[in-house]
């Protein structure tokens, strides 16, 4: 049997009609300012209800942690939104976990409304995962570059569509359950093949439209923290190159220029792969590991 290929001029014709389509909903969407249409997600709607809980009897500190899945397998107990931890000094440290599946920060500055939503609750301690506001993860050559810039052209103009629909109350959208099912690392990540994503900061025009958002966070007395997520040992002795290391201490360095922003990197004991499911996310023995760090390093950093 013949095999029958497209011919590369209907691909051609595909990604003409898909940028004109994409341009027309770009030129049209910011006409009509369908940002400001946007509402608070159900996605992260319990999230938020239990960080507006008032404290119980026993003093406590309210912490919002931001981020994707990672956060969501690296902190706590799985499924649960808000972990509360007893502290020595008969305290509680409530740590509320706000992620979604991906790389949500667009998602989440844009289209829920966190940053300013996280104004008005005023937590005591904010912290964002790095990947979000400083670090890129992609595989570093011009045809994932160009992949990379017509999705986020896409994606914006996924969150106008949205955001248009939620408005008119024709479509919401649903959560998408995400789950990991085995607690050890996969079969599918072996770990002599298993070989990390290169990682790059973020530019500067990829991130700013947070800026606002960050500086009122600031003047509003909030402490704001990037906060890693370690992976195995292994896979960071690969990731942290000289370059990458530098390219980073330059972001994190304007993050605290602009907005006194720290960095929090994680500096407990290593983690390796039977720490984790996958190459990033924690089973239990690895998220246990790396709460236990995180509660001390907010009960030194946060008076």
């Amino acid at each position: 049997m013949r095999k029958i290929e497209t011919p590369l001029k209907i691909w051609v014709y595909i990604i003409f009609i898909f940028i004109g389509i994409q341009s027309i909903v770009s030129f049209f969407g910011k006409k009509i300012g369908s940002q400001s249409l946007i509402l608070p997600n159900n996605e992260i709607y319990e999230s938020i209800n239990d960080l507006k809980q008032p404290d119980s009897t026993i003093e406590s500190k309210k912490i919002a942690v931001i981020g994707s899945s990672l956060v969501s397998y690296g902190i706590g107990v799985r499924g649960q939104n808000t972990v509360s931890l007893s502290t020595k000094t008969n305290h509680l440290i409530k740590l509320t976990k706000i992620w979604k599946i991906g790389n949500p920060y667009v998602e989440f500055v844009k289209k829920d409304k966190l940053l300013k939503i996280l104004k008005e609750i005023h937590p005591d301690l904010i912290c964002i995962q790095s990947e979000l506001v400083a670090v890129d993860i992609f595989k570093k050559d011009e045809f994932n570059y160009l992949l990379s810039n017509l999705t986020d052209y896409s994606y914006h103009n996924k969150l106008r569509i949205y955001s248009i629909l939620n408005y008119l109350n024709i479509y919401k959208k649903k959560y998408n359950k995400f789950n990991l099912k085995s607690d050890v690392f996969s079969k599918s990540y072996d770990t002599i093949n298993y070989t990390p994503a290169i990682r790059t900061a973020k530019k500067i025009s990829d991130i700013e439209f947070a800026f606002n958002d960050l500086k009122e966070l600031r003047n509003a007395g909030i402490k704001v923290v990037i906060l890693d997520l370690p992976r195995p040992k292994k896979v960071e002795d690969e990731i942290y190159t000289k370059e990458f290391s530098t390219e980073l201490k330059g972001i994190l360095n304007l993050y605290k220029r602009k907005f006194d922003m720290d960095y929090w990197p994680y500096t407990g004991q290593p983690l390796y792969y039977k720490d984790f499911k996958d190459g990033g996310h924690m089973n239990e023995k690895g998220r246990r590991i790396y709460t236990n760090w995180l509660k001390e390093k907010i009960i030194k950093e946060i008076k």
